[in-house]
C-alpha cells in the first residue's frame, strides 16, 4: 500500500484523509519537526475527535503551534514521531 506524505504549517486531523494512509509532516515554531500518521492519531483519539464541535461543524481539527499533548510521543529533542514510516516505498507529496 502506498503512503502519501503531506507537508502542511500546522498540525490536522481532516475527515477527507481518514483512510488515506498518509504521514503529515510540519515544522512547529520552536523550528521541531513534527510527523505523525493521520490514521494512527485519528484511530486512538476518534471518540474525541468525533465529540469535537469544530470537527463536527468544519470536518477538520488543527493545532498551529505543536502537536496536541494527546498525540505526543517523544522521539528526541528535535522531532516528534507518532509513527515510523521509514520503511515506506513511494511517497506522493502534495503541498497544502
Amino acid at each position: 500500500m502506498t503512503m502519501t506524505k503531506l507537508t502542511t504549517k500546522r498540525f490536522v486531523i481532516r475527515k477527507s484523509l481518514i483512510g488515506k494512509n498518509v504521514v503529515i509532516t510540519f515544522t512547529n515554531k520552536k523550528g521541531k519537526v513534527c510527523t505523525y500518521n493521520h490514521d494512527e492519531v485519528y484511530n486512538t483519539n476518534k471518540e474525541r475527535f468525533d465529540n469535537m464541535k469544530c470537527f463536527q461543524k468544519y470536518k477538520s481539527y488543527t493545532c498551529t503551534n505543536n502537536l496536541p499533548t494527546f498525540a505526543r510521543k517523544k522521539v528526541n529533542s528535535n522531532s516528534w514521531l507518532i509513527k515510523d514510516y521509514a520503511k515506506v516505498e513511494s511517497f506522493n507529496s502534495p503541498q497544502i
